[in-house]
C-alpha cells in the first residue's frame, strides 16, 4: 500500500472511532468470567490475549473463578483468545468472538472449563459447550 493511502486509510479509521465515541456509540464492556470446573482438584493455569491486550497468566483453583474485562474498539472485531493448561495438557480457545458473542449481554460470558471442553452459560438454566481447539 502507499504511504499516502495507508495514511488515509489510518485517518480514516482514527476519525470514525473518534465520531462513534462522540455519538456515545461505543460497545458495552464485556465482562468475562472462567470458573475451573475439573473433575479433579487440580488448578488451571489460564493465558488470556487478545489483538489489543495481553490479560495475564493466572492460576485458578478447583472451583474458583477468573473474571476480567475489556472495552471493545469500535469497528474492531477483537477476539480473546486462551490457553488452558493442566496435567501435561494444553488446550486454547476463543472465549470470547465478537461474531459469536457481541448479542448476549450482560451475562457475556461466564465459561466453566471441563475436561472435553468449555461450556458458556446461555441463560440462567442452561449452558452451551464447545470442544477444545
Amino acid at each position: 500500500m502507499r504511504p499516502f493511502n495507508r495514511l488515509a486509510s489510518i485517518l480514516l479509521l482514527l476519525s470514525l472511532i473518534a465520531t462513534c465515541e462522540a455519538l456515545n456509540i461505543t460497545p458495552p464492556e464485556v465482562r468475562i468470567t472462567i470458573i475451573n470446573d475439573l473433575l479433579n482438584t487440580m488448578p488451571i493455569m489460564v493465558h488470556c490475549s487478545s489483538p489489543a491486550k495481553d490479560f495475564g497468566a493466572f492460576a485458578i483453583p478447583k472451583l474458583g473463578k477468573l473474571p476480567f474485562s475489556f472495552q471493545p474498539i469500535p469497528l474492531l472485531s477483537e477476539d480473546v483468545n486462551c490457553s488452558v493448561e493442566w496435567g501435561g495438557q494444553t488446550h486454547n480457545f476463543d472465549f470470547y468472538v465478537y461474531k459469536r458473542d457481541k448479542d448476549r449481554g450482560n451475562i457475556c460470558c461466564s465459561w466453566t472449563v471441563r475436561e472435553d471442553g468449555p461450556c458458556v452459560q446461555v441463560n440462567q438454566f442452561s449452558s452451551t459447550c464447545y470442544p477444545w481447539k
